[in-house]
């Protein structure tokens, strides 16, 4: 039997991505599916990334909901003190989630990285935080790292936004299934009904 394939578009600048992010593992629970997991962003694959403008007073929205999810899933926020009018750099974690991914620490990354981000508050551009996740995750330092700056995963990360084009993904997080696209966290529980309905 072939399998449902489901590709999801995250991001680690977004901070929908850490506080809905075992939401989207619940996609991987489910058998018969294989989950693609596709980090998505422009500075990783060295291309510009566009301008984002908030409407007056949707910034503020914005961290009020983000502190009202995070309180209602007991999860550890801090925001970087400009946020959302600027964002921490996440070029370099992005490229190291692939290589977490080609390791078999893929979701382990995803939530140590995500956490330390938007839990902690760490600068994700300091050299230390990706030594720290490496050794949480008890990986070889060396190995992990020069893979991180290679020019085969920056290509990597140029992929990902060729294949976020050709599915119209504007955004992450989001969620594509039979070429239908699922944008935001109010539509990942739709995702897998729809999933649901197909197996």
């Amino acid at each position: 039997m072939n399998k449902e394939i489901v590709e999801i578009f995250y991001d680690f600048s977004d901070p929908y991505c850490y506080i809905f992010l075992d939401d989207l593992y619940r996609f991987e629970d489910i058998q018969d599916v294989e989950c693609i997991w596709q980090p998505l962003n422009p500075k990783a694959a060295g291309l510009p990334q566009q301008v984002f403008h908030y409407l007056e007073g949707e910034d503020t929205y914005v961290r009020e909901e983000i502190e009202r999810f995070a309180k209602e899933r007991n999860l550890e926020l801090n925001f970087p003190s400009e946020w959302p009018n600027e964002e921490f750099d996440v070029s370099r974690v992005t490229r190291a989630a692939f290589v977490a991914l080609d390791m078999g620490v893929g979701k382990e990354f995803n939530f140590r990285a995500t956490y330390r981000i938007w839990g902690l508050g760490e600068d994700p551009t300091k050299d230390q935080f990706l030594i720290q996740v490496a050794e949480d995750l008890d990986l070889d330092l060396g190995e992990f790292l020069t893979k991180v700056a290679a020019v085969d995963t920056r290509e990597r990360a140029k992929g990902v936004i060729a294949r976020a084009k050709k599915f119209g993904v504007f955004k992450p997080l989001t969620i594509v299934h039979r070429n239908i696209r699922y944008y935001g966290f109010w539509n990942i529980q739709k995702a897998l009904d729809s999933l649901q309905n197909c197996l």
